[in-house]
């Protein structure tokens, strides 16, 4: 003879839940989640899936709520993805849209590059002034 289980949710009993701080998100960035209505003083797991990888973990308050940060992997391709809260059966789901990195700044002003290119410019013009038979190569 073969049991098996499987859970009840009685109308009463809320049902848990996740939100995210942020729904847009680039590989590498954190990102908050905030769970309510899991098993009190009970860990969790959170995981991105699209191919399930687990982020983090967390353990839920006296209330069955939860605050935590997670950093979305270098590796994870772009397009829709969702966060997953699990705890035994329950389970909350959220999606996240992972977007391509941004191109990083130049770290100088551009009015401070032009600078530096004119006293550069600069500096050549005076000592080809200066050496009588400076020689460009």
């Amino acid at each position: 003879m073969m049991i098996i289980s499987i859970p009840v949710v009685h109308a009463d009993v809320p049902l848990p839940d996740i939100t995210l701080l942020k729904t847009i998100a680039k590989p590498g960035e954190s990102v908050d989640v905030e769970g309510v209505n899991f098993d009190p003083q009970n860990p969790l797991n959170i995981l991105i899936q699209t191919d399930p990888v687990l982020l983090g973990t967390a353990t839920t308050d006296s209330f069955g709520n939860f605050h935590t940060t997670v950093t979305i992997p270098l590796d994870t391709k772009l397009g829709l993805h969702h966060i997953v809260a699990q705890q035994g059966f329950k389970t909350a789901v959220q999606p996240i849209t992972i977007t391509a990195p941004s191109i990083p700044e130049f770290p100088f002003p551009f009015a401070l590059v032009l600078v530096f290119i004119a006293v550069g410019a600069m500096y050549v013009l005076i000592r080809q002034k200066m050496i009588p038979n400076f020689r460009r190569y």
